[in-house]
């Protein structure tokens, strides 16, 4: 089951409620892929991937600090490159009023959100939700040798084949 959260945020003094939902395996990896090739086209990237740090970690570690802006800072292609990966994000979050919900496009944030803040924050929210995996400087669970003790939801599992 994909993982899902609610939250509620604060835009100029209106509550707004919106329900995260985690995108499919396949479509986060093709998502990621992107996200590293604008991240290449930067060089800031591939400073991180010298340094030895695991390529997903680089990448949620860039987004989740500086989010967006700072990608669409470092690259000219904004409207072509970055935009995209944006309104992709988007689409893993609705709003929720009462018992509806009204799915979040390119064409219907501004209609919902007004404060620049309330979107880096919804932003935020969808990205931890994705990559929650990585903790406080932890890694994958999916690549752990050691078996996890506690009741949590374990990961996928990767074997190395000889």
């Amino acid at each position: 089951m994909r993982k899902e959260k609610t939250v509620t945020l604060n835009d100029r003094g209106n509550e707004l409620t919106f329900r995260i939902k985690e995108m499919p395996a396949t479509r986060l990896e093709r998502w990621l892929v992107k996200v590293a090739g604008a991240l290449s086209a930067t060089g800031i990237f591939n400073a991180d991937i010298a340094d030895g740090l695991d390529a997903q970690k680089a990448i949620a570690d860039f987004l989740l600090k500086g989010g967006f802006s700072k990608l669409g800072a470092v690259t000219k292609d904004y409207d072509t490159v970055v935009q995209p990966l944006v309104d992709e994000l988007y689409s893993c979050a609705e709003q929720v009023v009462g018992n509806a919900s009204f799915p979040l496009t390119p064409d219907t944030v501004d209609t919902k959100i007004e404060d620049i803040r309330t979107l880096f924050a919804l932003q935020k929210e969808i990205l931890t939700l994705h990559f929650d995996f990585f903790g406080n400087g932890g890694s994958s669970g999916s690549t752990s040798p050691q078996p996890r003790q506690d009741s949590e939801q374990r990961g996928p599992r990767i074997s190395r084949r000889s």
